[in-house]
């Protein structure tokens, strides 16, 4: 049998408040703490090996807003929400 992969990435990120002028920063580690991912939100991405029916994966995802000299913080009652989306390829990609 051929084996396969998944890949998990982000969409469809909401605002309220209007867009958002800077770009949240993400770490995403697996279940023993190694970080898989850090970058932005809107640029998150990451592969994990083949799951059985019924099988799961646990992820820590961390969202944090960078220091920028000059700029202003998330300010008031923000939230920012998005999507995840995860597909399933062969892994001989």
């Amino acid at each position: 049998p051929s084996s396969s992969m998944y890949e998990v990435s982000v969409e469809h990120i909401r605002s309220s408040g209007g867009p958002l002028r800077i770009t949240p920063q993400v770490d995403v580690a697996d279940q023993s703490g190694v970080v898989i991912y850090s970058g932005t939100l809107s640029q998150m991405s990451f592969e994990g090996p083949s799951l059985d029916p019924g099988d799961s994966r646990t992820y820590l995802i961390s969202i944090s807003w960078p220091d920028e000299p000059g700029s202003v913080q998330v300010e008031g009652d923000r939230s920012v929400s998005f999507d995840l989306s995860g597909v399933t390829r062969p892994a001989d990609r």
